[in-house]
């Protein structure tokens, strides 16, 4: 019955390439940061977070 149905339609394709095109886009990213050596992070790792200017809002007394 699902084959059945399958066939009718050709749109119904399109959801199941999508979501194998996310997976493997998703394990893609997810390997290669997981995979990524300490060292590659120290350059982001030694950026302030803050670039010492304080910002106060203008309705603040």
């Amino acid at each position: 019955m699902l084959r059945e149905f399958m066939t009718k339609t050709p749109m119904l394709g399109l959801p199941i390439i999508t979501l194998f095109l996310f997976i493997t886009i998703f394990t893609t990213v997810f390997l290669r940061v997981m995979l990524r050596k300490e060292t590659s992070y120290a350059a982001a790792e030694s950026l302030p977070l803050e670039d010492g200017d304080d910002v106060s809002r203008k309705d603040a007394p």
